[in-house]
């Protein structure tokens, strides 16, 4: 699958880039996932794996062009997984370098609940920003499809996909 490349000037700075594996720059914009694509990815799901998602999370974490995909989640633990195991978060984000980032082994945590996804801050070292704005502690937050959700330092571009 072919990789579009955005050209961006030295004078526009976007609000955040990520480098892929190719060394190509992209934005990851609030644009780059349209409803018709949610769609078409919610059709691909059942046409492929015979699975029907009327929910589900899609984030694009760090470098990585592929993202992690939640489905029919209720609860989604946020962090880094310990060495001895005890600690394993659904979204362990060791894989792109949390702890050199900043990400708590207990972070954060998403919850679906009347129709709406809501994160919150586990009261984590480093701090959780929605959209640019820091979380207080334990006080629940609703996603957006395109918010900017950074644990500590890292940055991460979440979609939300309900039919």
């Amino acid at each position: 699958m072919s990789q579009k490349k955005h050209e961006i000037e030295q004078n526009e700075v976007p609000a955040v880039l990520a480098k892929e594996k190719e060394g190509v720059t992209r934005q990851l914009s609030e644009g780059a996932m349209d409803f018709d694509m949610h769609a078409q990815y919610l059709d691909q799901l059942y046409r492929q794996y015979n699975i029907k998602v009327d929910n589900a999370l899609l984030f694009y974490v760090g470098s990585d062009p592929e993202p992690m995909i939640f489905v029919e989640k209720r609860d989604i633990d946020i962090g880094r997984q310990d060495s001895g195991g005890h600690i394993t978060p659904e979204m362990d984000l060791n894989k792109y370098d949390g702890n050199l980032l900043g990400v708590s082994r207990v972070h954060a945590q998403i919850k679906f609940r009347e129709g709406k996804y809501l994160v919150q801050d586990l009261h984590s070292t480093n701090g959780t920003w929605l959209d640019g704005n820091r979380l207080v502690p334990y006080q629940r937050y609703e996603l957006q499809d395109g918010s900017m959700l950074q644990f500590g330092r890292l940055m991460t571009r979440v979609f939300v996909i309900q039919r």
